[in-house]
């Protein structure tokens, strides 16, 4: 009777159980080690440092079913939401997008950066630094449960130490592009966590996007004021954290998403009031300047822009050390348009 349950357990959950002794066994020679927002390329040998610790192994094994086009070397996915991902007002959260859409490592790496035979990895740690998203307002109108939707992902932009990324999302016919979004990533020591060239093998395999024009990123704010306009404070809970026991990065924009209800709330800002749940989001940016583990207080800052009074600006701090900035920008009406509109990002 018990083998019957377990056996109907694991068809139900589509889940592999192992014994004991399976569980025990020691990493395969190669494996990854995968974090939202760090990457890093592992041996199987045993590491001293703390991450390696505190991590945990995958095999490279994709996290969703993909296609890779030869042509232009992007690798594709559908983003199909689920009843239990909509809000009280019919839409997917924006951090709760950004987790679902983001390709995680086991993704990119049989297409890209699979090294040549008996070539070294091509670094050591894999480590994003920022990241801005773009909406068109028929994007909001895109989002049901039912859908599908298209995503792409490509590298744009190789320098010496870092990779810009670049996914676009398009709409129900595959025809417009109704968001889009960089992430710039930067190869660094695990040990130091100083910038660290990439492995020799990289730009000889990708000249073309070695010699492309700069991308612009996301840059730390110029000046933040003495006294902001609304200051939310989180504990981080356990389940905010990834593989290395850090926050994972759309957990800060989540922060930032609950500052900004609360704040609007109680009247913080001029342009966006009542329930910022309401306002759809046009653009957010982040730009993640430290870490934070389970049990850390954090405080989220927030003000408004006095040229744009719809962005509002976040300054997460740790104590006295900034962890992550963060800017949302929200539609100012419910007014979308019913026809896809195609996005002209620079």
């Amino acid at each position: 009777m018990f083998r019957t349950g377990l056996i109907s357990l694991r068809s139900l959950l589509n889940v592999e159980v192992y014994s004991t002794a399976r569980r025990q066994q020691p990493p395969p020679p190669f494996c990854v080690a995968v974090t939202s927002g760090v990457y890093r390329e592992c041996s199987g040998q045993t590491s001293k440092s703390e991450d390696a610790k505190t991590s945990s192994h995958h095999h490279a094994h994709p996290a969703v079913k993909t296609w890779f086009d030869d042509k232009d070397r992007s690798i594709s996915a559908t983003y199909r939401p689920q009843p239990w991902d909509f809000d009280h007002t019919g839409a997917v959260p924006i951090w709760k997008f950004l987790q679902q859409t983001s390709f995680q490592w086991m993704d990119m790496y049989p297409h890209w950066f699979t090294p040549p035979e008996n070539g070294p990895p091509f670094t050591d740690l894999f480590i994003t630094r920022c990241m801005f998203i773009e909406f068109s307002r028929s994007f909001h109108n895109q989002i049901f449960p039912g859908c599908s939707l298209p995503y792409t992902l490509r590298i744009c932009k190789v320098g010496k130490t870092s990779i810009v990324l670049k996914q676009q999302i398009l709409d129900t016919n595959c025809k417009d592009v109704i968001a889009e979004d960089r992430k710039h990533c930067i190869s660094v020591s695990s040990k130091t966590r100083r910038p660290l060239p990439w492995a020799a093998w990289l730009p000889q395999r990708y000249p073309d996007l070695c010699s492309a024009p700069p991308v612009s990123t996301v840059e730390p704010f110029e000046s933040i004021p003495a006294e902001p306009s609304f200051v939310h404070t989180v504990q981080v809970a356990p389940s905010d954290t990834d593989n290395y026991r850090h926050v994972g990065w759309f957990q800060y924009v989540r922060y930032c998403c609950d500052c900004a209800s609360f704040g609007a709330e109680q009247g913080a800002y001029a342009a966006i009031t009542g329930d910022t749940v309401q306002c759809r989001v046009k653009r957010a940016e982040a730009l993640y300047q430290g870490e934070a583990r389970a049990g850390d207080v954090l405080t989220v800052a927030s003000w408004e822009d006095p040229q744009q009074p719809d962005l509002i600006k976040f300054q997460i701090k740790k104590g006295e050390d900034n962890i992550t900035q963060c800017s949302l920008q929200f539609f100012t009406t419910l007014q979308t348009s019913a026809k896809p509109q195609r996005l002209e990002l620079n």
